[in-house]
């Protein structure tokens, strides 16, 4: 019966749904601080809002007279750890954004100074354990929930063309078997992994590039050693990086090229060239495995007649695969599904509430999306709205393949908001798993979802062959059958007419 009632209610709406209505673009002079989403054609328009500001945290509510400048933060289920390079301390804060723990001097038996200077990474593992990237002491440091030393890595022997390298360590990560994975300043060979008891292995994440005639060229007139020393590959450095419940590296890239990013964001097709793309997903071999199914690319903003394009510096990633990376040139965020498509946009710099000066950093805490904001001196926690916890209910929804249950969420999404193409997406995929294909066809078409659209295509192409094939068989069948019959009977009539002649003639 409920299924009934939600097939007759996308009849109804079936017209204003495969129809959507053009809209005015958002103001090209404004700055744009309330929610808003890119359309398939690249024009932003506005979208309601998914996050609100729920609380600006700075020092005054910490209870700390120093003025403080956070530049990372990382939250657990019951925790939310926040660096600042100002007071060279990590904090540690409840769920109800109090303080209650301060690190800055560290007890037990160090090599290296016992206080910290200008760390810029925290991270936390399974078992509470933190690990802070020390970064002007050249070291990380591992402790306990309390902040008592575990261990302390310094001294690291990183070799960049055979030859040991200056090791500041900016970000960092620990997968389940104690694996260290580190962003190092001013190195741009990819990201920097540690073994467990924090000596380097390799780089990984590190572009690679096609041989050019040029460099061909330069190899022949080249000693050995200038060989060995000759770039193998375009430099990229990293600026962040962030794990998933499943253990895979997602980085941001801030070294992209304006070219590459404006050529994408009038591609058609969607595609990213490698210099191009400031956020990558990379398998255990190191290569980006990121979905870019979406109708706009992930590339952040599209419109460069605010400035520059996008340069982000960080990214968070949700368990049902949505991920945002924050945007610190035009102080947005933009988040995308796990295929790359792109959910809702908000944020924008300036003075007023729930605008950021010079955002650094951010990480889901629960129910709250939290950006640093370091100019400020603030740490802005946002909360979901009714709009934003559907969206992201019915990505959920979708993520976990129940498309039926999703299509009720996404028919009230298209109603609410007419410019989310992805809603379409949704109901169709609904339609695609009941195997009615021409159906599905219309919502992926109305989405633009040519991924999709080619999917539910080639299967109706499918099931009209499954269909038909017998049919057209037997009749082919039968048509040769009758037309062997034509030919053998006109056959045999040629050869009785031929007998009788003979006989003919014979007398």
């Amino acid at each position: 019966m409920k299924r009934k009632l939600l097939s007759i209610l996308m009849i109804l709406v079936s017209v204003f749904l495969l129809s959507p209505k053009p809209v005015d673009a958002v103001e090209e002079n404004s700055e744009r601080n309330s929610s808003y989403i890119y359309t398939p054609y690249r024009s932003a328009v506005p979208s309601p809002s998914a996050y609100t500001l729920h609380k600006a945290i700075g020092n005054s509510e910490l209870g700390i007279s120093e003025d403080i400048s956070p530049v990372d933060v990382y939250a657990t289920e019951d925790y939310l750890y926040m660096v600042c390079i100002k007071t060279n301390a990590v904090y540690v804060l409840d769920k109800n954004f109090s303080p209650v723990l301060k690190i800055r001097e560290i007890q037990g038996d160090l090599i290296g100074p016992n206080t910290l200077n200008a760390p810029e990474g925290v991270f936390v593992d399974e078992m509470g354990n933190i690990y802070i990237a020390d970064t002007q002491n050249r070291r990380i440091l591992l402790l306990d929930k309390e902040g008592n030393l575990i261990h302390e890595y310094i001294d690291m022997q990183i070799q960049v063309l055979g030859e040991k390298v200056d090791f500041y360590p900016t970000k960092l990560v620990v997968d389940r078997a104690k694996r260290i994975y580190v962003i190092g300043k001013n190195i741009n060979r990819g990201i920097i992994e540690l073994s467990k008891d924090g000596e380097f292995t390799t780089f990984i994440g590190a572009p690679k590039v096609k041989a050019n005639l040029v460099d061909y060229m330069k190899r022949i007139f080249m000693t050995d050693e200038q060989i060995m020393r000759m770039e193998k590959f375009i430099p990229t450095e990293y600026n962040n990086i962030a794990m998933d419940t499943s253990g895979f590296l997602y980085g941001t890239i801030g070294s992209v090229d304006m070219d590459a990013v404006m050529e994408a964001s009038y591609s058609d097709s969607g595609s990213t060239a490698d210099n191009a793309k400031p956020v990558v997903k990379l398998s255990p071999a190191g290569e980006d495995i990121l979905f870019r199914r979406g109708n706009v690319p992930v590339i952040g903003e599209l419109n460069f007649s605010y400035g520059d394009h996008s340069y982000c510096v960080d990214v968070a990633v949700r368990a049902d695969g949505i991920y945002s990376i924050l945007d610190q040139r035009h102080g947005r965020i933009f988040t995308y599904d796990m295929y790359g498509n792109l959910l809702y946009v908000f944020g924008g710099l300036g003075q007023q509430y729930g605008s950021f000066s010079s955002p650094s950093s951010l990480c889901y805490f629960n129910e709250h999306l939290v950006v640093a904001d370091q100019i400020s001196g603030k740490i802005n926690a946002f909360e979901v709205t009714e709009y934003g916890d559907y969206l992201n209910s019915a990505v959920k929804l979708d993520y976990d393949g129940k498309y039926e249950k999703a299509a009720s969420l996404w028919l009230d999404l298209a109603k609410k908001n007419s410019n989310l193409y992805l809603a379409y997406t949704g109901i169709g995929k609904m339609y695609y798993r009941d195997k009615d294909y021409e159906m599905a066809m219309k919502y992926f078409k109305a989405a633009k979802d040519t991924y999709y659209y080619d999917k539910s295509k080639e299967k109706l192409r499918k099931e009209a062959i499954t269909k038909y094939f017998p049919a057209f068989a037997v009749g082919a069948v039968l048509i040769i059958v009758i037309l062997n019959g034509f030919r053998i009977r006109k056959g045999v009539k040629g050869y009785a007419k031929g007998n009788k002649f003979k006989k003919v003639n014979n007398k």
